[in-house]
């Protein structure tokens, strides 16, 4: 079978999903396509994470809207597209699933899209704006392609919409984590409480909230946020929050190790893998009260899901002071997702998922 995968943004969750799916589908002898956007993401950063025989195609493709360049990429896409011929087309982000299913449905190539957050649920456009993107993904699925939520949370947000459904959670390869930093001392502590918030720095990550948090509690306190993005200068505004930049996934995992506490303060998720490998690392995690959050952490067993400023300080500060609830939540985190969150499992039901549409059965539940 030859898999296409065309990912309008491939930083963050859609890099480790498409990389999962990647080293799973050549193993299992298919051929593989990854079309990406050359104008977002940088290659060299994330070529080290798929299998050499793997083909990458660069697509001119922006995050923001533009009929102008967007009826270009759309063009550019099913230019692609015509010329690989898949088997399917497996779409990652909503750019790419907005001009892929248009594209596929056009071409007649079985698509599966992967939202990774859908674009309704942005809080940053408005509820005018997350009506139009609203209509804009019921229109779509009027395409014939199979939507697949990564929570369940975003399942109950896409059973509205019209076309084939399916929910395969977003997992975790606890082995994998542990390789990958096996060889790896651990970072050493400036403070004797160390927070880590792990993205991009963009409204999504909400900086303003981490950076009022950061001033709120203890000075001695250490606040570590690994990524970068254009709303950094937020952050960095009071030096309370050291950015450490991009860094190779091995020392993002030993970053998190290191860290007492992963903080992820999110206005809207899908289902974010820096909590689920935190929590692959015995790590509690403080989150904020969204879908994808709450699908993944149980409030005092896993770590606490907070609602208010007051909810994250009350919560970091008895981490803090308890060294034994800590260890205790760690461990419930730890538990959780090796009980609900197997790789294993979820590539399986991939597997099957693809062999179901591409078969064309009308009715689709995995």
């Amino acid at each position: 079978m030859h898999i296409c995968h065309v990912v309008s943004g491939l930083f963050g969750g859609p890099e480790v999903l498409i990389a999962q799916l990647a080293s799973a589908q050549r193993r299992a002898g298919h051929r593989l396509t990854i079309v990406y956007s050359s104008l977002r993401d940088d290659l060299t950063k994330s070529r080290h994470l798929f299998p050499d025989d793997v083909t990458f195609l660069p697509w001119r493709v922006r995050r923001d809207v533009s009929l102008r360049s967007d009826w270009g990429a759309y063009r550019e896409l099913r230019g692609i597209l015509g010329g690989v011929a898949p088997d399917i087309v497996h779409l990652h982000c909503a750019k790419a699933g907005a001009h892929g299913r248009v594209a596929c449905s056009r071409l007649g190539f079985p698509s599966i899209y992967s939202p990774h957050g859908l674009p309704y649920a942005r809080l940053d456009i408005g509820a005018t704006g997350r009506r139009i993107y609203y209509s804009i993904e019921w229109i779509l699925a009027l395409a014939g392609n199979m939507t697949v939520a990564c929570s369940a949370g975003e399942f109950e947000a896409i059973k509205k919409l019209p076309g084939k459904k399916a929910l395969i959670n977003n997992s975790i390869d606890i082995d994998a984590i542990n390789v990958a930093i096996s060889d790896r001392v651990v970072i050493p502590r400036a403070s004797p409480f160390r927070i880590a918030i792990v993205g991009r720095i963009e409204p999504q990550k909400n900086p303003h909230l981490v950076a009022d948090l950061a001033r709120r509690t203890p000075d001695d306190w250490e606040w570590i946020w690994v990524g970068d993005g254009a709303e950094r200068a937020i952050v960095e505004r009071d030096a309370r929050v050291k950015i450490t930049g991009w860094l190779a996934r091995p020392e993002v995992l030993a970053m998190v190790r290191s860290s007492d506490v992963l903080l992820q303060a999110t206005r809207w998720e899908g289902m974010p893998f820096s909590v689920l490998e935190a929590m692959a690392l015995k790590r509690p995690c403080v989150v904020s009260k969204v879908s994808g959050n709450r699908d993944l952490i149980t409030d005092g067993v896993s770590g606490f899901v907070c609602g208010s400023v007051e909810d994250y300080v009350r919560a970091l500060m008895e981490l803090a002071k308890m060294p034994d609830r800590r260890v205790a939540l760690g461990e419930g985190a730890f538990a959780s997702i090796s009980r609900d969150f197997d790789l294993n499992a979820a590539i399986s039901r991939w597997a099957e998922l693809y062999s179901r549409l591409l078969a064309g059965e009308a009715d689709i539940r995995v």
